[in-house]
């Protein structure tokens, strides 16, 4: 009697796995990581700024340096005193970049 409980329970729980197997298995794939939807939704990166001439450039660098397609980054100057607007000006060209004043 216990081996014929011991099997009924075997055997359910094996049709437990089957049908999780199954659901898993005939679920929507999903898009990998690192590869956008197409058409690409613009992304805007906003950097508030005040004061980080020694910074600003190392970060704008590392934000322009994504792989994502459609990526517009906005520097909001907030009245910095210090040369935090002409420490981008070597990514001037880049038209990716706008500089907001504060």
């Amino acid at each position: 009697m216990l081996a014929l409980v011991a099997g009924l329970a075997a055997a359910l729980l094996l049709a437990g796995y089957w049908q999780e197997w199954r659901r898993l298995r005939d679920r929507p794939r999903i898009a990998p990581p690192g590869s956008p939807p197409a058409p690409a939704p613009l992304v805007s990166i906003l950097v508030p700024a005040r004061n980080e001439e020694r910074s600003i450039a190392r970060c704008v660098a590392g934000a322009l340096a994504q792989r994502y397609p459609r990526v517009e980054l906005l520097v909001l100057d907030d009245h910095s005193t210090d040369g935090t607007a002409a420490a981008l000006a070597p990514f001037a060209a880049d038209a990716r970049l706008r500089l907001l004043p504060g």
